[in-house]
């Protein structure tokens, strides 16, 4: 599994187990993303700075957590508050300049969206169908993809 988005980060695996041992097993792990299903679909907000759809997430901060980090990141770019995520896995990436890291994949669902409030970096939120091709990031679509399977 080779994918490269337009940013030049390449996904090269997906490792799935037990959260606290593949923490400490992977490192580093510098970001978490969230897939949040309402029924048969998966929220994606528009990064009006790249100019494409994507699931929410993020850098994880100093003295944060993996999942501390989803939920700020949830928050922050969706508007949406869920009291529970479950951890699906590792995303084994590597940045354009070469060097490897991890990424925590989190998913939830919800009943229904929340009120969205546009922020800097997300203008608009939408629930899309899984094999929609309307300019979302290629690996956050894999994402999906793999916990589809």
């Amino acid at each position: 599994m080779k994918i490269v988005n337009k940013s030049g980060y390449t996904l090269h695996g997906f490792i799935q187990g037990d959260e606290q041992e593949l923490l400490a097993q992977h490192q580093p792990v510098t970001a978490s993303v969230i897939i949040i299903s309402v029924g048969q679909n998966t929220l994606f907000g528009f990064n009006q700075n790249r100019e494409q759809w994507e699931l929410p997430g993020g850098r994880i901060e100093a003295n944060e957590s993996p999942m501390e980090c989803a939920h700020r990141e949830l928050a922050e770019e969706s508007s949406q508050e869920l009291s529970k995520l479950a951890f699906a896995g590792l995303v084994h990436m590597q940045r354009p300049s070469g060097d490897f890291k991890y990424t925590a994949l989190y998913c939830g669902q919800l009943d229904q969206l929340q009120d969205f409030n546009e922020n800097e970096e997300w203008n608009q939120i939408k629930l899309r169908e899984f094999n929609e091709d309307d300019g979302a990031d290629l690996i956050h679509v894999e994402f999906v993809a793999l916990l589809k399977e």
